[in-house]
């Protein structure tokens, strides 16, 4: 491993841009809460960690952002993949306890992205059989670039 990209590894731009999809995404969900990053509890002593969380009048809403501009790579999509099992799982518990409803979303930032759960992939016939929504919340070209820049030193593969 090239040990010279790790140290410019760094998730902090990305989580600044998780920042600002995060007060943008509430008005395309049409959701009313406030939605934040939050760690639960699962199972008697499981604990999973949301980008976002958010309830409202007894619905409860899980969502994780993709915070990946452009198609999504092999190691992407088995994050996806991940991010739907996690947020599966969690809905299943909170419906046993008696939440009334139940919201699953996975948030890209742009439709290139979003195309895994789209079509005829078994990906999107997961997503739609458990219910899990996709949504694309755009970003500004500034915003893009930085995130570009944040994947570019983070692949760490041999230069």
């Amino acid at each position: 491993m090239n040990t010279a990209k790790r140290s410019k590894s760094n998730s902090t731009p990305q989580r600044a841009v998780e920042k600002i999809i995060r007060e943008k995404l509430a008005k395309p969900l049409d959701w009313l809460g406030t939605l934040e990053p939050r760690p639960v509890s699962y199972g008697k002593k499981g604990r999973m960690e949301f980008d976002c969380y958010g309830e409202n009048n007894g619905a409860v809403l899980l969502g994780e952002i993709n915070a990946h501009h452009g198609k999504l790579k092999p190691a992407q999509q088995n994050k996806v993949l991940r991010d739907m099992l996690k947020m599966h799982a969690k809905s299943e518990e909170l419906k046993q306890a008696g939440t009334s409803s139940v919201r699953m979303v996975v948030v890209f930032t742009n439709v290139a992205a979003e195309n895994y759960l789209k079509g005829g992939s078994w990906a999107a016939e997961v997503a739609q059989k458990f219910h899990i929504e996709s949504v694309v919340v755009p970003l500004k070209a500034a915003q893009i670039k930085v995130l570009l820049k944040a994947q570019k030193d983070q692949d760490l593969r041999e230069a």
